[in-house]
């Protein structure tokens, strides 16, 4: 009996990062980035979620508080970071605790997200539950994190 040879398709790369004890993640393809947090300039009338916008190598790039979108207490710990993210082309800050690290993921180890939790979330941004060594990680679906509104007005803002 041959092995089974591994295929792309049957695994997946993702930046594993926490929000409080808890650890999410996202797809490696859509990180561009992470940076130490920096200062950011407030933007009036700005969603509740927004923490401003910062100069990234000259580009003004919107920054989210993803405790925030998420419903969860704020706070910055000395280990938060700004993770770059694609979303939809649209280059976007997200302030996470901590950055943990890189892994690679059978896609048989995930299991879909219980759909009460799936429905008090934006777009259904909530693609899994991974289980990975002893620990079960959230994974996103960082397209969906944001509504076609939200987006359009990020790029908008975005503009240089």
């Amino acid at each position: 009996m041959r092995a089974q040879k591994k295929t792309p398709e049957q695994e997946l790369q993702l930046v594993i990062f926490k929000l409080g004890n808890d650890s999410y993640a996202v797809g490696i393809k859509s990180v561009r980035d992470v940076i130490k947090l920096v200062e950011f300039v407030n933007l009036p009338n700005a969603p509740g979620y927004m923490a401003g916008v910062i100069n990234l190598r000259g580009h003004i790039i919107c920054t989210i508080d993803l405790r925030k979108k998420f419903n969860l207490k704020a706070e910055n710990t000395g280990k938060s970071r700004i993770m770059i993210v694609m979303i939809k082309n649209t280059p976007v800050g997200i302030i996470v605790d901590e950055v943990e690290e890189v892994i690679t993921i059978k896609k048989k180890d995930i299991d879909l997200t219980p759909s009460i939790i799936d429905q008090h979330l934006p777009g259904h941004c909530l693609v899994g539950i991974a289980k990975y060594q002893d620990k079960l990680i959230i994974l996103i679906n960082i397209n969906n994190l944001l509504s076609p509104d939200e987006l359009r007005n990020l790029k908008i803002t975005n503009k240089t």
